[in-house]
């Protein structure tokens, strides 16, 4: 009994699906599963465009692109290291010469 309730149902599919598409391509026009998916598609887009249309703000990823293209056309110029920098430069190096046994350099 399930084969044959199984057969119907894959004869009903072939004959609904296929016979519509060999339908269409005799009398030249779209077959009408493939308007559905392009016009469900559309509408999709359409949602998605307006979501995007009432969203606040860059998302995350478009303003760190912005930054980075901000950085790369316009660099910062090599500055002065400040106070704290030097003050722990010098740690390292005193650290640094400690453990390698280099002499201190005079101050």
């Amino acid at each position: 009994m399930e084969t044959i309730l199984l057969v119907a149902l894959v004869v009903w599919g072939l004959v609904r699906y296929a016979g519509a598409e060999v339908i269409a391509t005799a009398r030249g026009t779209e077959p009408p599963r493939l308007r559905d998916r392009r016009r469900r598609a559309e509408r999709a887009h359409e949602r998605r465009m307006a979501k995007d249309a009432r969203r606040l703000g860059p998302t995350i990823a478009e303003a760190l692109a912005g930054r980075v293209a901000e950085r790369i056309a316009h660099p910062r110029g090599r500055r002065e290291p400040g106070p704290a920098r030097q003050a722990l430069g010098a740690w390292w190096a005193d650290g640094w010469d400690y453990a390698t046994g280099a002499p201190a350099p005079p101050s």
